[in-house]
């Protein structure tokens, strides 16, 4: 088997959770999409398929000092990627991988050269809400936040989404989300135990 059927992202097909980008011999686990294990590995090929031998097996979250779980088993066969994991309190785990095309962001385009046009400072039409974007930073409340502006794979024209450069944030701050369409963004406003209110924002 030739290098490249290993290369490339994996996740669970219709689960938010694990997945797995190679480029051997290195390979990055990640939990939604905060990176977990980045180590390197060697390929022990067999008659069934490929054993993942890796380097280093915890995973541990970002500042963590302990890993909460072991990677015990890494191993390619038919197409699939089946990994196994140990835990302290509630043991073993296994999940089915499967090679996919999306990016940490989904199935989505980064399209930044669109940046350009929410460059400035935009006002909720109720004038609440102050937002500023500068290059690929949204300045909100004294807060900023790099971002990248995202657009659904095959869509042509409609709403853009403005996410978080940092693909395990899957919010911005004080909004669920932020999308831009035809000189408008929308906004929808975090609000506990009721339906996110939209807000609409002119550029000023």
């Amino acid at each position: 088997m030739c290098q490249s059927v290993l290369n490339g992202a994996w996740e669970e097909p219709g689960v938010i959770g694990i997945r797995i980008e190679i480029d051997e011999p290195n390979i990055t686990v990640l939990w939604r999409n905060a990176p977990v294990l980045m180590t390197k590995f060697q390929r022990h090929e067999t008659k069934e398929g490929i054993e993942l031998i890796l380097h280093q097996t915890g995973l541990r979250y970002e500042q963590a000092t302990s890993d909460y779980a072991t990677l015990t088993k890494l191993f390619y066969h038919d197409g699939k990627l089946e990994m196994v994991e140990e835990f302290p309190i509630t043991g073993t785990s296994s999940c089915t991988l499967q090679k996919t095309e999306n990016s940490r962001y989904g199935n989505y385009l980064i399209v930044d050269e669109l940046l350009e046009q929410l460059e400035g400072e935009w006002e909720s039409e109720d004038k609440i809400y102050q937002l500023q974007f500068h290059k690929d930073v949204l300045i909100l409340e004294g807060r900023t936040c790099p971002i990248h502006m995202l657009q659904a794979k095959g869509q042509r024209g409609g709403r853009y989404r403005i996410v978080d450069q940092d693909s395990s944030h899957y919010e911005l701050p004080s909004f669920y989300s932020l999308e831009y369409e035809n000189g408008v963004i929308y906004a929808q406003e975090k609000i506990l135990d009721a339906k996110p209110v939209v807000i609409v924002f002119h550029k000023k």
